[in-house]
């Protein structure tokens, strides 16, 4: 396992912890769903949105279609397919940034 992997496994077991403390590293996809829709909510600046996708996507700078549909129901996915710009330089990223950016400017 690299230092990468162990960040990325350390940041995931934080976020699971506070999702279902009762659990070990394991948790519904409804408890997952239940915390993003939370944190968006009740966390809702620019900075939590961008950090929950970061977390989401394995601490990439961008997010793939495969990563939001784990979590998000359909409906939310392809609102987010339709009105997220590609990242450049990786076939089928999407540019979470500038996507969080856009949506906190309007």
């Amino acid at each position: 396992e690299t230092g990468y992997q162990r960040r990325v496994r350390g940041s995931l077991d934080k976020i699971l912890g506070q999702i279902n403390p009762s659990t070990a590293g394991q948790v519904t996809f409804e408890e997952f769903a239940s915390y993003m829709e939370k944190i968006s909510t009740t966390s809702d600046t620019p900075d939590s949105i961008k950090s929950a996708f970061k977390t989401l996507a394995g601490d990439k700078e961008y997010v793939l279609e495969s990563d939001l549909r784990a979590v998000l129901p359909a409906d939310k996915v392809d609102y987010l397919l339709k009105n997220m710009a590609p990242y450049p330089g990786v076939a089928g990223a999407l540019d979470y940034k500038t996507f969080t950016d856009s949506v906190y400017s309007r």
